[in-house]
Order: C-alpha cells, then structure tokens, then sequence
C-alpha cells in the first residue's frame, strides 16, 4: 500500500535524524577527578586486601561512574565483577542480577543457583556492589534487603573475595543507627575503613 509505504520512509528518515544528531555530540569519555582517584585507592586496597569495603556518598557526586566507567574498565579480564543493586534489594532479584553479570543461566533456582554464584568467586577477584542502599528502603521491607546483605557477607567469608559496597549516606545511617544495626554488625566488624565522600564535587 502507498500509504503504509510513505509511513515507512517517514520512520526511516525520523529515525536517521536522530541517529545523526547523537553522532554529532562529543563524548568525552571518563574524566578522571579527585573523587575517582579516592574510589579507585579504597577499590584497589578491598581487593589486596580481600576485605570488604564501604564507600558513601550522596546521590549524583560520581560513585558510579568512578567504578563502573572508570575502575573496571582498568581492572578487568575477569578480576572486577560490577553489579547493581536492584529496586529493593530482595535476594532473588539480586541473585538473578548477579547470575547474569556472571553469565550463569538464570534458569537455576534456590540453593542451586547461590552455590553457582559463590564458586565462581576466588580470593582473585572483587566484586562491586553499587545502589547497596537499596537493600534497607523505607519503601520496601528490610527483611528482604538483610537477607541479600548476609548472602555477600557469605561470599566474603566462603570465597576470601574483596567486595565494595557502595551506597547513599542513607544506608550509612541505617547501617550504624537503624533498628537493623545490630544484625548488620557481622558485616560491619568485616570492613574496613569506609570512604565518606564529600557532599558535592570540590572546585578542581
């Protein structure tokens, strides 16, 4: 038909349109910064040191774009995994997150797809955790979120693993203060010293 023909060509020609405006932006890439270079020291010092380690800071100051942009791409062939939090931080979803960075087939269930997870970790790998505060929300019950901090803890103690947490000041403040404080104590009393970034990015 004629018009479904025109149509067509109208989509063929919206979609270069917009194909050749974004070739036409500048990437810069990743532009190393004075946050970055700390994230990438407490990084390097979890994984020599197979500990865990936690690095807050608030929303937007360049957490994730430090490690996922910037550390792991430096560290990889098969030494950094990178994963990210799911909305919730229930243990299913993060397991079915983690299996897939690990190209395990998600088809497996229960305690089998956990013990898969776990061996494919070993004393020469790090594994970052980012969006960690998802696992203690007011919007969704922190059971659930416990239950995925203590299956990382498992991996550290099992596998001998360095792990970065990474989160908002808000899983800092329900880590040290909340009512789960005391059964996160395990994971706590395994870390060392964590990274407190700065509120917003300094001038340079």
């Amino acid at each position: 038909e004629p018009d479904q023909l025109k149509h067509f060509v109208a989509a063929i020609e919206k979609l270069r349109e917009i194909e050749e405006a974004r070739a036409g932006q500048v990437d810069t890439g990743f532009i190393e910064t004075a946050i970055s270079r700390r994230i990438f020291a407490v990084c390097r010092r979890a994984f020599l040191r197979r500990k865990i380690v936690f690095i807050w800071g608030e929303s937007q100051i360049g957490k994730t774009t430090a490690l996922l942009a910037g550390y792991k791409p430096r560290h990889n062939h098969g030494e950094t995994v990178y994963v990210r939090m799911p909305t919730g931080g229930s243990l299913d979803s993060f397991l079915r997150e983690l299996a897939e960075v690990l190209g395990i087939p998600t088809g497996n269930r229960g305690e089998d797809l956990r013990r898969r997870i776990i061996s494919s970790f070993d004393d020469r790998m790090l594994l970052i955790v980012d969006e960690v505060h998802e696992c203690l929300s007011e919007h969704y019950s922190a059971k659930r979120g416990m239950r995925t901090l203590n299956f990382l803890r498992e991996i550290h103690d099992r596998r001998n693993c360095g792990i970065v947490l990474s989160a908002t000041n808000v899983f800092r403040d329900a880590m040290l203060r909340g009512p789960h404080a005391r059964n996160l104590r395990q994971l706590w009393l395994r870390g060392m010293t964590p990274l407190q970034l700065p509120d917003r990015p300094c001038k340079a």
